[in-house]
């Protein structure tokens, strides 16, 4: 199938970046920055694969390990699209959603981040300011 060649690229990937994630906090690369940033645009909304590739550009080689990984983490959960393929004429589709956890932690680590791209790629809809008082500042 189309997916066997990733097999071994995703594996030697997850190999390479089990040391930096001790903490449950995955290296914060440009490209998983992007990605969160696509997720953080409407954390409520689950996305699929393709869906993901338009909207942040990167080709779907990058993104599945990126997801695969966070994952693994708790930060996302996945579900499969409940429809009958041969009638939909394409295949299923594995929708992505971050979990509140996810959202929290996604957050954090796009503000911590040493390159700060989450504000430029992605301008999420206008919230409410949040009325956070003095969680964990200055105490890091």
């Amino acid at each position: 199938g189309p997916g066997q060649s990733t097999g071994h690229v995703v594996f030697h990937l997850a190999r390479r970046l089990s040391r930096g994630m001790a903490q449950g906090v995955p290296k914060m690369t440009v490209t998983t920055q992007i990605v969160l940033g696509a997720f953080l645009a409407d954390p409520q909304c689950p996305m699929y694969g393709v869906e993901l590739h338009e909207a942040t550009g990167l080709p779907t080689g990058t993104i599945y390990p990126i997801l695969s990984r966070f994952n693994d983490l708790g930060w996302l959960s996945s579900t499969w699209e409940d429809v009958e393929p041969r009638q939909r004429g394409r295949p299923q589709r594995h929708y992505h959603q971050l979990t509140e956890y996810g959202t929290e932690q996604a957050r954090k680590a796009l503000a911590t981040a040493p390159t700060q791209i989450g504000r430029v790629a992605f301008r999420p809809p206008d919230q409410a300011p949040t009325t956070e008082e003095g969680h964990g500042n200055g105490t890091g």
